[in-house]
């Protein structure tokens, strides 16, 4: 569906047009999961979490100014419901734990972190950088998926996470860094080296999704949850 496509749809939504908006949710449901999954990492809450940016949505969207924004405007409700949801957890846990926000030297760090052809091949090194991408930080976490899985330019993840392009860029430098830094670890201790060695590299994005991709909703569970905020929207 091209770009005017979606924007007469998100018009007739805008416009009371409950198909349109079902049809909208329904293309964006798995990235909309994806976001809360990433931040939460429980999946009862990222389902709660989906669950109120949606009924949001249903009750919002004939605020929504600029028709071409629909995108990042669902985005950033759902990065907002996860993080209320993520701060009323009983530990308190830090969000911004080891956040340094803006890092001037990070700049120099955009380049693509790029892994050996290995851990693409070998399904138990593949598991082992899946474990090292779930244990980065929250926000860090956040900021791939949302680069990686949902292809968002620094720009536009700065605007749904609601900080600056700076802190976006230092969040993408430091969980690239700790995944080099944990794989060189791993290997170090395992006595294989691949990484910095290898001659096929793939880029560590590709990781990322495929990894994001594991955490999804089956569609079965994925349409209750969009039926389930329509009608919490209407009552």
């Amino acid at each position: 569906m091209d770009k005017n496509e979606i924007r007469l749809m998100v018009q007739q939504a805008k416009n009371g047009g409950s198909r349109a908006l079902n049809s909208l949710l329904e293309m964006n449901r798995d990235r909309v999961y994806a976001i809360a999954f990433a931040l939460l990492k429980n999946k009862e809450d990222a389902e709660d979490a989906m669950q109120q940016a949606l009924i949001a949505v249903w009750h919002n969207i004939g605020r929504l100014e600029n028709p071409d924004a629909f995108e990042n405007w669902l985005y950033r409700i759902t990065y907002t419901r996860s993080l209320n949801i993520f701060k009323s957890r009983k530990n308190k846990e830090m969000v911004i734990e080891n956040d340094i926000g803006d890092m001037p030297q990070a700049e120099l760090f955009e380049s693509e972190l790029m892994l050996p052809q290995e851990y693409a091949e070998n399904n138990d090194l593949r598991e082992r950088l899946f474990l090292i991408i779930d244990s980065l930080s929250p926000v860090q976490r956040e900021t791939v998926v949302l680069h990686y899985f949902h292809d968002k330019s620094v720009s536009e993840i700065s605007e749904i996470m609601d900080c600056s392009q700076g802190t976006v860029k230092s969040r993408l430098y430091l969980a690239r860094n700790s995944i080099r830094t944990e794989i060189e670890e791993q290997e170090k201790r395992s006595g294989q080296r691949f990484f910095g060695f290898a001659v096929g590299v793939i880029p560590v994005g590709r990781f990322v999704a495929e990894n994001t991709a594991k955490t999804l909703l089956s569609p079965q569970t994925g349409a209750k949850l969009l039926l389930a905020a329509q009608q919490a929207a209407q009552i």
